[in-house]
């Protein structure tokens, strides 16, 4: 510590329970299941960027589309959709190589 420093003691960091209010976006919300539904993301997703303090931000990014074969699809669901097999072994495919996703990031709606 240098001289003249004050030190800043080390403080635990308050959990945010699963009943308390929360704000996002200045917004305050009755609890962080209602404000995942409002924002359209999952308790999971908003509590890991409540503890993170980037819970303005969360809900933000749309889906991320790309092409498979030159083929455009605005987003991985859709394309396992149209290629009739499940999301869950679209993604296994790429993963494991056997099909590239070349991602292309979709403009939200209204934003031009």
């Amino acid at each position: 510590m240098v001289e003249g420093q004050l030190e800043v003691p080390d403080v635990p960091k308050m959990k945010i329970k699963r009943g308390d209010p929360t704000e996002v976006r200045g917004v305050v919300y009755r609890s962080i299941a209602e404000a995942a539904r409002q924002i359209g993301v999952s308790f999971s997703t908003l509590s890991a960027a409540l503890d993170r303090g980037t819970q303005d931000n969360c809900g933000l990014r749309g889906p991320i589309c790309g092409y498979i074969d030159g083929v455009f699809y605005p987003s991985k669901r859709a394309a396992a959709r149209e290629m009739g097999i499940s999301e869950q072994l679209l993604h296994g495919m790429i993963k494991n190589g056997k099909i590239k996703w070349e991602k292309d990031v979709a403009i939200p709606t209204g934003s031009m």
